[in-house]
């Protein structure tokens, strides 16, 4: 019996790691009304589907304006009081949830979706009738299968524009001048707050929290007119070495998993000594990858010709660029990090996000 238990498991593993292997790596790209499936082994699109004309709400997920849910096919698009679901394989409408209070000159909305459990959130935002009034917020949290509001939560201190961080374990960052706020999305629950202003140089002149990826934050400074980059662990308490950034006016951010920085340069190419050698019109893009245990730079790419980039994507060995191609269209480039070459690059319908899923 026991000798019968060890071959089936063996087999299970043996076909879940075939599976593994052969799942190609697509990616889907959102726009207001239209989601394309884009093969990235193959380099071909699969599919797209166009939604109404019509489709309301906004598609900008890192800032919490739509959340997509693969395993109940959702795609879910905020509006200024609510959000309406859609069927991701036919963008044709499921539900609306509407979140409207009295007194107030309009609502804005983001979304705040754990990837397990059966509740998802949304922070509506009052904008008051009166000019010298502040915006203030409330939560609701939303049954994943009903769409009916549970409950009404305590405030969070997030502003509409605020990035929206969510780590693969469901847990919640809000920053605050130098305060980093963590929430666990199971309940919605504060567990943690971290005061960062002592890890800043006193003499800084400029301090900022540019990105968190799973408890790690990106932080920076100026000190002396250079920019210095570091990282703070917040599940370990630790702290990284300050690094000058050779670049500045640049896109920055955490690559998930193994201890990499990315930074993209939008502008000024800048000296050894971190002082400005050109400004003026974008002619060309700088891509540089640093490791943040020892800030030994990883990657040094230059792509000419470029204006207008945005890195849309990045894995431990892959970025992916998209550049506007013209009216319609987008090109996206992915570049191999170990290498520093094109893999591939691909015309495709313009779009505003996109997610990376193995199938």
């Amino acid at each position: 019996m026991h000798k019968k238990i060890i071959v089936v498991v063996v087999v299970l593993l043996l076909l879940l790691k075939t599976i593994n292997v052969n799942a190609d790596q697509y990616a889907y790209m959102f726009s207001d009304n239209s989601i394309q499936k884009f093969n990235l082994n193959s380099n071909t699109l699969v599919s797209k589907i166009a939604g109404e004309t019509n489709m309301v709400g906004y598609t900008d997920i890192p800032y919490g304006y739509s959340a997509i849910d693969f395993d109940n096919q959702y795609f879910i698009k905020c509006i200024d009081s609510g959000v309406i679901i859609y069927d991701i394989r036919t963008l044709k409408m499921i539900s609306k949830v509407s979140v409207q209070d009295s007194n107030i000159m309009g609502s804005r909305t983001k979304i705040l979706y754990p990837s397990t459990g059966n509740v998802f959130y949304l922070v509506i935002f009052n904008i008051p009738l009166e000019d010298d009034l502040d915006v203030t917020n409330k939560v609701v949290s939303v049954d994943k299968k009903t769409f009916a509001i549970i409950k009404t939560l305590d405030a969070i201190p997030l502003d509409i524009e605020d990035k929206i961080y969510i780590s693969a374990d469901n847990k919640f960052f809000v920053k605050q001048d130098s305060v980093v706020i963590k929430y666990d999305l199971i309940g919605m629950v504060k567990v943690e707050e971290y005061n960062l202003a002592n890890y800043y140089s006193l003499n800084s002149s400029e301090r900022a929290i540019t990105d968190i990826q799973n408890g790690m934050i990106l932080m920076g400074e100026v000190v002396n007119g250079r920019w210095y980059w570091f990282v703070y662990d917040a599940n370990n308490k630790t702290v990284t070495n300050k690094y000058m950034l050779e670049i500045s006016n640049t896109d920055q951010e955490l690559i998930v998993g193994n201890n990499r920085v990315l930074f993209m340069d939008t502008g000024n190419i800048n000296d050894s000594a971190g002082m400005p050698l050109k400004k003026g019109t974008i002619t060309q893009y700088r891509l540089l990858i640093y490791d943040t245990t020892d800030g030994k730079q990883m990657f040094n790419k230059t792509l000419s010709g470029i204006s207008n980039g945005k890195i849309v994507n990045s894995t431990d060995n892959v970025i992916i660029l998209k550049i506007p191609a013209d009216g319609v269209n987008d090109k996206i480039l992915r570049i191999d990090i170990m290498t520093s070459k094109i893999l591939n690059e691909a015309i495709v319908p313009k779009f505003k996000t996109m997610l990376i899923r193995n199938e």
